[in-house]
């Protein structure tokens, strides 16, 4: 059962290697005085602009050649929004598509997608298969309103589901605002909160996401059993230290 909102290029890289960059900056012009690729260090021409319009009708700036573009649905985009297209299911909500520098729904599904596989392991492990539980996952990233009215966040998640209702939810989310931590809650129980780890940036980053993944794996155990006995924990995870 493995889902990933990222396309082929993406899949290939391990979960640690990924980050999110945000919008490209644009490009100089190539070789001849046409517009070059906005991949940075790229100088090929021929570059289409990207097709991404935002919800206040704002129109993605960049271009990219036919080496770095990427194609959702029937459009083109460049990578950001071509991420962005796959985590909220290449539909336009009823509140229209993210604004065009929110790193919002690319975050949350890469998060979601590198911890897909050890979450559904995880809450199969412990579902009660005779009794009609199941594990079943967003298949997109929602727009949710948040705690303070006015306020959303991007989520994704996972759930033990019965016929009676969900039993326990797992998921990632961002809320709104440049400086929103990403948060990753357990039923009631925010365990873990940080953003850094995957926003492109420090040359440690790949290792220090592995050891998030793995201390959070570890104390989403805990914190699964501990609700699922009826009881509460109250650890965290925040943003770990370099490995080495």
């Amino acid at each position: 059962m493995s889902w990933s909102p990222f396309g082929a290029a993406r899949q290939e890289l391990e979960p640690s290697q990924r980050a999110v960059t945000g919008p490209a900056a644009g490009g100089a012009p190539a070789p001849g005085g046409s517009p070059a690729c906005a991949h940075g260090g790229c100088h090929r021409g021929g570059r289409r602009r990207c097709d991404y319009v935002d919800r206040r009708a704002r129109r993605c700036r960049n271009g990219l050649c036919t080496r770095h573009r990427a194609v959702v649905g029937q459009a083109s985009y460049c990578p950001f929004h071509a991420d962005t297209m796959r985590a909220v299911g290449g539909a336009s909500a009823e509140c229209g598509l993210p604004d065009i520098d929110d790193v919002g729904p690319a975050l949350v599904g890469l998060v979601f997608s590198d911890l897909h596989d050890r979450m559904v392991t995880l809450l199969d492990g412990i579902a009660d298969h005779a009794a009609g539980e199941a594990v079943e996952f967003d298949p997109t990233v929602r727009r949710l309103p948040w705690a303070t009215p006015g306020t959303h966040r991007w989520a994704q998640g996972w759930r033990l589901h019965h016929h009676s209702g969900g039993r326990l939810a797992v998921s990632v989310g961002l809320g709104d605002g440049a400086d929103a931590e990403l948060l990753v809650h357990i039923g009631e129980e925010s365990v873990a909160h940080d953003r850094s780890l995957w926003i492109a940036g420090t040359a440690d980053q790949a290792a220090r996401r592995r050891r998030f993944y793995d201390l959070l794996g570890t104390l989403a155990a805990a914190v699964i059993a501990a609700e699922r006995a009826g009881g509460r924990h109250g650890d965290s995870v925040s943003v770990i230290p370099a490995a080495g």
